[in-house]
């Protein structure tokens, strides 16, 4: 955060902005401080009295803080402060506006705030067709636009999801497990033929029978030691817990389930979901 600020501050004025630690010595009174400093806990500004991701920053005297909780909070007060009181706009991963500012006056400043939702997705088709070096331009973006996408540019365990981020049906119910023994455990065609073939991507092509009811059963048994796994597993690596744990359709929507109960759920909702 504080390099983001001392690069983005030098294009636009065109000063150098030294990073410092705090207890360093002969520090002019004049001070933009980034993070979980003392003068923030002196302001009330403790990351931990703060909420996870929010972002917070105040004038004290001459001293511009600017902080946050964890994990994130601290870039977002720097970046929100770069866009609403320098200017500076990043419109697309590889198109980033920053303003000539030869002198830059700061106001009176005492704001802040936190996503809405704690996880949170811009999907767009950038990480493809790209060469690998654009992946930091993309991560960037994420990160100016508060975003997180399947706990990929998050820091920290803030959004580690369980079984996977995304198409988890196959990791509750897979074709190598029931395709022979319970084809109606998987999704039925117009025809009433049960697709259990996964063709090698269980993530991907089958789906299941959600009314079921015994892919209910299982499907809850599993999550509930999904979660029991998760939570061993966080103790002995010595990190929080996982905070979601995900049940989504696998990616091809060609195989949806059309049995009649089925149907008759997608019929009366006006939705697959």
């Amino acid at each position: 955060a504080a390099e983001w600020l001392a690069t983005a501050l030098k294009q636009a004025t065109g000063a150098d902005f030294a990073i410092h630690k705090e207890d360093a010595t002969n520090l002019p009174q004049t001070r933009l401080l980034v993070g979980n400093t003392s003068a923030a806990s002196d302001a009330g500004l403790s990351s931990g009295a703060l909420k996870p991701e929010e972002w917070r920053m105040k004038t004290v005297g001459q001293t511009l803080i600017l902080t946050g909780g964890r994990p994130r909070g601290t870039i977002y007060a720097v970046t929100e402060f770069l866009e609403a009181n320098v200017g500076v706009l990043l419109l697309d991963p590889f198109t980033e506006v920053v303003p000539l500012r030869p002198t830059l006056t700061i106001p009176r400043l005492e704001r802040g705030g936190r996503p809405a939702f704690p996880v949170r997705a811009i999907f767009t088709g950038f990480p493809y067709g790209y060469p690998a070096q654009a992946g930091r331009l993309i991560e960037k973006y994420r990160v100016w636009n508060k975003n997180i996408i399947d706990g990929r540019v998050a820091v920290g365990d803030h959004a580690r999801m369980i079984p996977s981020g995304v198409h988890s049906f196959g990791n509750f119910i897979s074709s190598k497990e029931f395709a022979v023994s319970h084809p109606e455990y998987f999704g039925m065609n117009a025809t009433g033929k049960r697709l259990t073939d996964d063709m090698g991507t269980p993530s991907a092509w089958t789906q299941l029978c959600v009314t079921n009811e015994d892919v209910r059963r299982i499907t809850l048994e599993r999550s509930k030691q999904f979660l029991l796994d998760d939570r061993a597993a966080a103790a002995k690596e010595g990190r929080d817990p996982a905070r979601w744990l995900v049940l989504s359709q696998n990616d091809n929507t060609s195989n949806l389930c059309r049995c009649p109960q089925c149907a008759a759920v997608a019929n009366r909702e006006g939705s697959e979901s």
